[in-house]
C-alpha cells in the first residue's frame, strides 16, 4: 500500500525510491506476488515523468526477462520522455537496450529508438546509444534491417541522415546488406522510393546503399527495374569504383541471383562510360591553371592546419608528452635517465602512414549538380 501511495503522490522523488524497491521485491517473488508487484510497477512507472523516476525507470530495465510485456511495454514508453541532457540515465538506458536485443526483444527496442529519436528530432544522436548500434549489428541482422527499411519508408530526415551511424562498418565504402524484402508489405512505388531514399542517404556508403538496390532488385516487379538500373549506374557505379568491383561484377557472374540481369546491364554501361573517359584523352581547357592549383593547395594546406590544432586541442595525449618537431630524417634520437643510471640512447624509426577516400567522380566535374540529384532524393515524398 506504501508504494501505492508514492504513485499516488506524484512526488518524483517518493516515486523513483518505490519503483526501485518494487523491481528489487519482482525478482525473488512467486507468482502471485510477482503478478501484483508487476501491476503496481506498471502504475509506478505511468507515474513516473521526473528525471529520478525516470533515472529508475531506467534501472528497472535490467530486469525486463523477470517483467510481463506490458511493464516493458510502459517502461520503454515513459523512457521516452527521458530528457538527452541527463547523460547517465542514457548511458544507462543504452547498456539495458543492448541486453534486451541479446534477450530477443530486439522489435521492442527497434520500436523505441525510432519513437524516442522522432521524440527529439533536432538533438538525438543515434552514436549516444552506441551500445544498442554493436547489439543491433551483431545479435540482431533482421531486428536492424526492419529498422533501416522503417526509416527509409518513412522519410523522416533527422532519422535518416544518421543512417551511416547506424550501420556499424568496417570500412568507409559501408558493408554488403543483403535484405529479405518479401518480408515487407511493398508497393510497386515502394521499390522505386527506397532505393532513391538509400541512394540519398548512403550515398557516401557506396557498397551498402547500392546492396540495398541490388536487394530491390530481387523483389521488384519487371516495370521497377528500369529504375533500379539507372539508380546502379547513375550515380553510384560511375561514381565508386568500389561498387563495381564488389557487387556489379560478382552478381553479373551469379547465376543463380535474381539480380544477375540488372547487374549485366549496369556492368556494360559502366564499361562503355569508362571506355568514353579514356578515349577522350586529356583535354587541356579542363585542366586549373597554375593560379588556380596554388589557391586549391593554399586553402587545403589551411584547413588542414585548423583541423589538426582543433584536434590537438582536444588530445589527451598532448597534455602527457612533450611534442617534438622532427624537420629532417627518418627516425629521432632521444636520451631517458632512470634513476641513476647514465641516460640511455633511444632510437625510434619513421614509417609512412596514410588513409585513402574514394572521392565521387562527379564531385571533381559537377559537385552541385550531384548533390541537387541526392537532396532531390532525400526530399522525396512516399506516394500513400
Amino acid at each position: 500500500m506504501t508504494l501505492r501511495a508514492a504513485a499516488k503522490s506524484g512526488d518524483d522523488g517518493p516515486i523513483a525510491a518505490a519503483i526501485s524497491a518494487a523491481s528489487e521485491l519482482i525478482v525473488d517473488a512467486g507468482k502471485e506476488q510477482k503478478d501484483k508487484t508487476d501491476a503496481l510497477l506498471q502504475e509506478l512507472v505511468v507515474a513516473a515523468t521526473g528525471p529520478f523516476g525516470l533515472h529508475q525507470c531506467a534501472w528497472a530495465l535490467d530486469r525486463s526477462k523477470e517483467f510481463s510485456a506490458d511493464l516493458v511495454a510502459e517502461i520503454l514508453e515513459a523512457l521516452v520522455k527521458v530528457d538527452l541532457e541527463n547523460k547517465g540515465t542514457i548511458e544507462i538506458v543504452d547498456v539495458n537496450l543492448a541486453k534486451m536485443i541479446g534477450l530477443g526483444m530486439g522489435a521492442q527496442v527497434a520500436s523505441f529508438v525510432t519513437r524516442f529519436g522522432a521524440a527529439n528530432p533536432s538533438d538525438f544522436q543515434i552514436t549516444s546509444l552506441d551500445s544498442v548500434i554493436r547489439a543491433f549489428n551483431k545479435q540482431s541482422p533482421k531486428e536492424l534491417d526492419d529498422l533501416l527499411v522503417g526509416w527509409l519508408l518513412d522519410g523522416n530526415s533527422s532519422l535518416c541522415h544518421q543512417l551511416g551511424d547506424l550501420l556499424e562498418k568496417e570500412e568507409l565504402e559501408g558493408k554488403r546488406r543483403d535484405i529479405d524484402f518479401a518480408m515487407f508489405s511493398l508497393s510497386d512505388a515502394d521499390f522505386g522510393y527506397l532505393a532513391r531514399k538509400a541512394v540519398g542517404y548512403l550515398f557516401m556508403q557506396p557498397v551498402t546503399s547500392a546492396s540495398i538496390v541490388f536487394s530491390l532488385c530481387r523483389f521488384a516487379p519487371e516495370s521497377e527495374l528500369r529504375e533500379m538500373e539507372e539508380l546502379l549506374f547513375n550515380p553510384l557505379a560511375i561514381n565508386y569504383l568500389s561498387v563495381s568491383e564488389r557487387l556489379v561484377e560478382p552478381i553479373s557472374k551469379d547465376k543463380s541471383d535474381k539480380a544477375r540481369p540488372v547487374a549485366k546491364a549496369v556492368k556494360a554501361r559502366v564499361d562503355e562510360y569508362l571506355r568514353g573517359l579514356r578515349d577522350s584523352g586529356k583535354i587541356a581547357e579542363l585542366h586549373p591553371s597554375e593560379r588556380q592549383r596554388q589557391a586549391e593547395f593554399q586553402r587545403h594546406s589551411d584547413e588542414m592546419a585548423k583541423v589538426g590544432k582543433a584536434v590537438n586541442d582536444k588530445s589527451v595525449f598532448a597534455n602527457l608528452f612533450t611534442k617534438v618537431v622532427v624537420l629532417y630524417g627518418n627516425r629521432s634520437v632521444s636520451y631517458h635517465r632512470i634513476g641513476k643510471e647514465e641516460p640511455r640512447r633511444i632510437e625510434a624509426e619513421m614509417h609512412p602512414h596514410g588513409v585513402s577516400i574514394e572521392i565521387p567522380r562527379v564531385e571533381l566535374i559537377d559537385p552541385v549538380g550531384l548533390q541537387q540529384q541526392l537532396l532531390s532524393f532525400r526530399t522525396e515524398r512516399r506516394q500513400r
